[in-house]
């Protein structure tokens, strides 16, 4: 009997040290997960110039967009940050506004040290080709493109054709694809058009992996009688309409005020990039404003003579660059269809106040 309590002491020594490893794996918390990660997501960007707009509204018609639009987000009350649709592609591919970018003009260059999303395309492993009808890649200074094809020369069908053998000819490579049209069409036709043969070819389904098509306006084509000139900003609204089945709901429209320079964001975070850390004018997620949530934003508005801030209820307009005079600075409402001035000192003297820190805010002004 005497002789088993070693035995038992030393049995109890040796299980004591397992028994308290045991309780700790099992009683504290377990790391959580990464979340599982798509292989890749293919993107399909196609934009398109000269965009034609009817009573306010960019016109989408046609069997072929309607079915697209089924299965997509739309944004309707997105915005241009400008009239000239290769400062628009800049601000698109930046996230940034004009006066930011330096892009203001045809002939700017984007900041080669600064990000872009088709740098962030390469650093992520993707493959990059830009096919267009004029010139932009080159024009504003996106040069990371493995492939650039831009000439007049290219109709829709080649178009179709040169994407669909770039895509299908580098099967286990991410595809980055830019499409430009120079002009959208009536009714958005040769958009329609593009879109019915890219899709007959498979690029949503040629691959088992996810594809992301966005179909943005770069600029737009008024049919309305001219109005005022000033406060017509319908020149610059345009389409953005975004599909990626599984991210973002089908069908559905947000109606909260955008701007192209809100897009870098909103794919980063849908396609599950790993986020950089870019000093962009973009605000966090417009994806909630996508899916129907009101997110009261301003956005900015460069014409030839003035500026706009615009949302929903309000604008503000002044002319030349921002900043701009401050006692020239108009405060006007939408009411229904129509605009009214508000001519009280009172309203005029706060709407210039807030119009000045809309601007230091938007432009991250000292």
């Amino acid at each position: 009997m005497e002789a088993r309590w070693p035995r038992l002491l030393l049995a109890v020594l040796i299980a004591l040290p397992l028994g308290v490893f045991a309780w700790r794996v099992t009683s504290e918390p377990m790391p959580s997960a990464e979340p599982l990660r798509r292989p890749w997501v293919n993107q399909l960007w196609i934009t398109a110039g000269d965009w034609p707009v009817t009573g306010g509204e960019p016109e989408w018609d046609g069997r072929v967009l309607a079915e697209f639009s089924g299965r997509s987000t739309r944004l309707a009350q997105a915005y241009a940050p400008a009239l000239d649709p290769a400062v628009n592609a800049a601000a698109l591919f930046t996230g940034l506004w004009p006066l930011t970018s330096g892009v203001l003009k045809r002939g700017d260059k984007v900041d080669p040290n600064k990000w872009n999303i088709a740098k962030a395309a390469r650093a992520a492993g993707m493959r990059l080709c830009a096919f267009s009808q004029v010139v932009m890649a080159n024009e504003i200074g996106l040069y990371a493109f493995d492939v650039v094809v831009e000439t007049k020369a290219l109709d829709i069908d080649e178009l179709i054709d040169a994407v669909s053998k770039e895509w299908q000819g580098h099967p286990e490579t991410p595809s980055f694809m830019w499409v430009h049209l120079s002009e959208a069409g009536d009714g958005a036709a040769n958009v329609a058009r593009l879109l019915e043969g890219l899709m007959a070819a498979g690029l949503d389904d040629a691959r088992r992996v996810e594809t992301l098509i966005a179909v943005v306006g770069l600029s737009t084509r008024v049919t309305d009688p001219p109005g005022n000139p000033i406060l017509n900003d319908a020149r610059f609204r345009v389409p953005v309409v975004m599909a990626l089945p599984g991210d973002l709901a089908a069908g559905r429209e947000g109606v909260a005020s955008a701007s192209l320079i809100d897009l870098p964001w909103a794919v980063i975070e849908v396609t599950k990039w790993p986020q950089p850390v870019p000093a962009l004018d973009a605000r966090p997620s417009i994806i909630p404003a996508m899916q129907g949530a009101y997110m009261p934003e301003w956005c900015l508005m460069l014409g030839p003579d003035n500026h706009i801030l615009r949302r929903e209820t309000k604008r503000y307009v002044a002319p030349g660059l921002p900043p701009a005079l401050l006692p020239t600075v108009s405060v006007c409402e939408p009411i229904g269809t129509s605009f009214s001035r508000t001519e009280d000192p009172a309203a005029v003297s706060a709407g210039r106040i807030e119009y000045r820190n809309l601007i230091e805010s938007l432009l991250k002004l000292k």
